[in-house]
């Protein structure tokens, strides 16, 4: 726990009361505090308390769970079922309060037991509707149906904007971005999620590759040979989730979505140049058909029902869910539709967030405090301290009553504690990537060979200790939590913006020292975060399916490769040979030695 020592950890701990003075308004008292073991071992416990609750799945506690033979559903392909405790904040009364004012009907705990006879079968099944592709692929169609495809190869950016600009969700599905990102710090430990994240990653970069090939082809462009279309795909799809990560933590300010449909462009369109070309047979886009040209660049709307998606339910009349029939009738009865909107609402309201479509009238109905961190009490805190490495102080309940004067006061500190702890570890992360990134230089060698051989080394960098101490989930968990707590929201954008000019500058130093230069069109802060969005993006889903990107076919694009495609669509055409193994790519190198260096 060396960092919560560190300087300047006084100031982030703004709620700190002295039990001497009972003010922490002297800030002699305070620094002494701040510096105190016990108060950083309150924090670490915090942390603790946080990670378990949000980040880890614990056997359930209910009587009987266990050892149940014949109980369909207590086993996954993967072993026993687990309960997640964010869950057990759906308590029956409280879902069906939200559920009765989403309308038109009255809702009791009654309708919700007859339909799910557990309260996890109900978690379960409503985290499967929030997380339910077809959300994201409704939400696309309506945003895009109208985008005509383009006609030349000069439309191209200005619907690479359009699709990146429908693509930046988090307003649109509020609780379903959310969601997503804690159903991926939970994946590790819960099977089913990791299969359900994998799919949805799957069926991203499936449709991307379709918009791809509508595109291009459509113009006169074909794929070039060699690439991998379902790996580029998975790239762009990643980079547009990091894109997205930064807009939660920071929320959907004019400025922030401008720069995150700048990176997207960039980056979309650099990763299409990489892998397209003119097709020297194909016929010019003014030739394609009528039907084809009148065909929306992204496909249709999603499909399947929502039968499929709520496995759970229990027939009241027969007691079976195994009656198909009975099942549908009961997936689109209009009660059901009143507790899965209801139980949406109140994890929206836990989130600091109102449910969209009609839901949103749960954010009036339930105007109580958000209770998930009431998991914060004195005695929980207490308890994880005894699980502290040795050697630090065992905090206790009344200590902490000393520090801070209400619970609320201990919360909003703890998260001001647990993003300053973070920061912390991403500035080493970044530091290290420096040091990897100009490893290939030091010799005085320039080229694009050796920038290809700089961004490898930074991307390995980074998967090097993914998430060793948890602090990657411990992000991810501020992140779906930045709208609930503003100040949390503060500090990850202060945190992104930093990490952001870091890269940026170190882009710039990489493509001095290799003497190469940007193409007209792109601005290096424009790429500079789109590296940074595909990294964060290819974090999560490292986290989320347990993969190191670099399984065939793998949801989970190798970050390596993906930044090489990235910077080198980005780099004048001449400087860098088409594809990696390229044999023209030592003559493209040495073309590009001794240019006047420009990153304009």
């Amino acid at each position: 726990m060396e960092h919560s020592h560190e300087e300047g950890l006084a100031l982030v701990l703004a709620r700190l009361t002295d039990p001497a003075t009972s003010t922490r308004r002297t800030e002699q008292a305070r620094l002494r505090l701040a510096a105190d073991p016990v108060t950083a071992a309150l924090l670490e416990a915090g942390v603790l308390v946080l990670q378990r609750e949000l980040g880890t799945f614990v056997p359930s506690d209910d009587e009987g769970d266990e050892g149940d033979e014949g109980d369909e559903g207590k086993q996954d392909d993967d072993g026993a079922r687990r309960s997640v405790r964010f869950f057990e904040l759906l308590s029956a009364n409280r879902v069906c309060a939200a559920a009765t004012a989403v309308g038109p009907l009255r809702v009791t705990a009654s309708h919700l037991r007859d339909r799910w006879s557990r309260q996890r079968d109900y978690g379960e099944d409503l985290l499967a509707h929030v997380l339910w592709r077809r959300h994201w692929d409704d939400l696309l169609d309506q945003r895009l149906r109208h985008l005509a495809p383009p006609s030349s190869v000069a439309e191209l950016p200005a619907v690479g904007e359009a699709l990146a600009r429908a693509h930046l969700l988090t307003a649109g599905l509020p609780v379903s971005t959310r969601l997503e990102v804690v159903a991926s710090a939970l994946a590790s430990e819960h099977p089913s999620l990791r299969r359900s994240r994998e799919a949805h990653y799957r069926a991203g970069a499936v449709r991307w590759g379709e918009v791809w090939t509508r595109c291009f082809e459509g113009v006169g462009h074909r794929l070039r040979e060699g690439v991998d279309l379902h790996r580029t795909s998975s790239a762009l799809s990643a980079m547009a989730e990091g894109a997205n990560l930064r807009l939660l933590a920071t929320g959907e300010v004019a400025e922030r979505v401008e720069e995150s449909v700048r990176l997207l462009v960039t980056g979309g369109m650099a990763l299409a140049r990489r892998s397209f070309e003119p097709d020297p047979h194909g016929g010019p886009g003014p030739q394609r058909s009528e039907a084809a040209a009148a065909r929306p660049p992204w496909p249709g709307p999603g499909s399947g029902d929502v039968a499929d998606v709520l496995v759970h339910l229990t027939d009241p009349v027969t007691g079976t869910r195994r009656t198909s029939a009975a099942r549908h009738r009961l997936a689109h009865d209009e009660i059901t539709a009143q507790l899965v909107d209801g139980g949406t609402g109140v994890l929206g309201q836990e989130l600091g967030v109102a449910a969209s479509g009609p839901g949103s009238r749960v954010s009036a109905a339930l105007a109580e405090q958000s209770r998930f961190f009431g998991l914060l009490s004195a005695a929980a805190v207490e308890a994880a301290g005894r699980s502290l490495p040795a050697g630090s102080p065992r905090p206790t309940a009344a200590q902490l009553r000393d520090r801070w004067r209400t619970q609320d006061d201990y919360v909003e500190d703890l998260l001001a504690y647990a993003a300053h702890r973070v920061r912390r570890v991403r500035r080493g992360v970044v530091e290290r990537i420096r040091a990897a990134a100009l490893q290939p230089f030091a010799d005085g060698s320039r080229g694009w060979d050796r920038l290809e051989a700089s961004l490898e080394a930074a991307a390995a960098s980074v998967l090097e200790e993914v998430d060793t101490e948890g602090h990657d989930r411990l992000r991810l968990l501020l992140t779906a939590l930045a709208a609930a707590r503003p100040a949390v929201g503060r500090r990850l954008g202060e945190l992104g913006a930093q990490e952001e000019a870091s890269v940026v500058a170190l882009v710039s130093e990489l493509l001095a020292r290799a003497d190469l230069v940007l193409r007209d069109d792109v601005a290096v802060e424009d790429l500079g975060r789109a590296l940074v969005a595909l990294r964060d993006g290819v974090v999560l889903r490292s986290l989320a399916t347990g993969q190191r990107g670099d399984e065939e076919a793998s949801a989970v694009p190798p970050l390596g490769r993906a930044a090489v495609e990235v910077v080198g669509g980005c780099i004048a055409d001449a400087e860098v040979p088409a594809l990696r193994g390229d044999p023209r790519r030592g003559e493209a190198s040495t073309r590009g030695q001794g240019r006047r260096r420009s990153t304009s």
